[in-house]
């Protein structure tokens, strides 16, 4: 699904379809989490001590560590968020209880995309939808909008997606005026990328999740072509 905030232009295919999260899933993890802790139910500088129960495989950097330091709330958003550290999500998950997160997703209105378990710990993943998604990412963008989403928290996670990979999927090919924010996902066939391109006359919202990929390669250039022709048809969708 693809949303151009400045004039409610959509364009939409199967958005509404349940598929595979990868780690997409950490995006409405990141804003629970922040959610909780602006009602009292945690803090970004609380410290969390890393248990073996969060080490688990995939991407990230702390399942390579010894677990002899704490790591404060705000610094396992960050891995979580911007190296995709599945570890750092468990143990976002463990600490503030899944039932507690599911809850802050249904209140940001996801009922399709939910949290049925931690990061890898069952074969059937999580699942999200590319319309959910685009909603989720059009609140973080537009702080006029009404959203159960403090301003100051969607402007945070906004300054935090910033800061991921931008050469990667849709950012690969943009143009030099273009900037994004965005969180991929990725399984052994799944190859999602869904975020926030600016560019100098809009912000347009795109969540593409792409499933039974044959070729990753092929895929991620096919995401990066995607980004680019958002930002040529612009113009004419800004009406």
């Amino acid at each position: 699904k693809i949303l151009f905030l400045n004039s409610g232009y959509e364009m939409e295919f199967r958005s509404g379809k349940v598929v595979r999260a990868a780690s997409v899933i950490k995006l409405p993890i990141c804003v629970a989490v922040m959610s909780l802790c602006r009602k009292g139910k945690g803090s970004l500088p609380e410290p969390i001590s890393l248990v073996e129960e969060d080490r688990t495989s995939g991407s990230g950097i702390l399942r390579h560590r010894r677990f002899n330091r704490d790591y404060t709330v705000e610094e396992l958003i960050k891995l979580m968020i911007l190296e995709s550290d599945n570890t750092a999500t468990n143990a976002l998950i463990r600490r503030f209880g899944l039932e507690e997160i599911q809850n802050e997703f249904e209140k940001a209105g996801l009922i399709k995309t939910k949290l049925k378990h931690r990061i890898l710990e069952a074969s059937e993943d999580n699942p999200i939808s590319s319309s959910e998604i685009v909603d989720l990412l059009s609140a973080i963008a537009d702080t006029s909008q009404e959203s159960s989403i403090h301003p100051d928290d969607r402007r945070w996670i906004f300054d935090l997606l910033k800061q991921t990979s931008p050469g990667a999927r849709l950012g690969r090919y943009l143009p030099d005026e273009a900037k994004i924010a965005h969180k991929t996902g990725t399984l052994r066939r799944e190859v999602h990328d869904a975020g926030i391109i600016e560019t100098d006359s809009n912000k347009i919202i795109v969540s593409a999740l792409i499933e039974k990929a044959k070729s990753r390669k092929e895929a991620e250039r096919w995401l990066g072509r995607l980004g680019r022709l958002i930002c040529e048809t612009k113009n004419d969708l800004t009406y």
